[in-house]
């Protein structure tokens, strides 16, 4: 959906936050089956919808961690990007998109694939990224 003349800003949110479900309780077995399992280990973390940990390249002996490709190139993307269309906010954790139709047009193709903004704003989602108000209203 075309946002128009308003700017957007985007903030990461703290890794752990409201992005994992609860796993469901396992349901009760008989006595007999518990005292069996009692020597076995437990079952692996159920796996939730958090972003997904760095990948681990390893070379050699030594492991060194990469970042994901999406989130380096949205770095490099605002980093270069004219200040007029968009950029770093004042505290440097946040960054915004002040004319988001160019935006989309102009700058997101010579980094990915697609010229989407909604697909840029999804994929900013799951790496924990949040849209912020800016009209001014008290934010909930």
């Amino acid at each position: 959906r075309a946002v128009g003349n308003r700017a957007t800003a985007m903030k990461r949110s703290k890794p752990g936050g409201n992005a994992t479900k609860a796993a469901r309780p396992a349901p009760k077995k008989a006595a007999a089956e518990e005292s069996e399992d009692e020597n076995l280990e437990p079952p692996p973390p159920v796996s939730s919808s958090a972003p997904p940990e760095p990948i681990m390249k390893v070379k050699g002996k030594k492991r060194k961690e990469v970042e994901p490709r999406f989130l380096c190139k949205t770095y490099e993307m605002i980093d270069s990007c004219d200040p007029k269309i968009g950029g770093w906010g004042e505290a440097g954790d946040t960054f915004v998109v002040h004319d988001p139709v160019y935006f989309a047009a102009k700058i997101i193709p010579t980094f990915f694939k697609h010229n989407n903004f909604a697909s840029f704003v999804r994929q900013l989602n799951f790496y924990g990224f949040r849209k912020l108000r800016t009209d001014g209203e008290s934010e909930i």
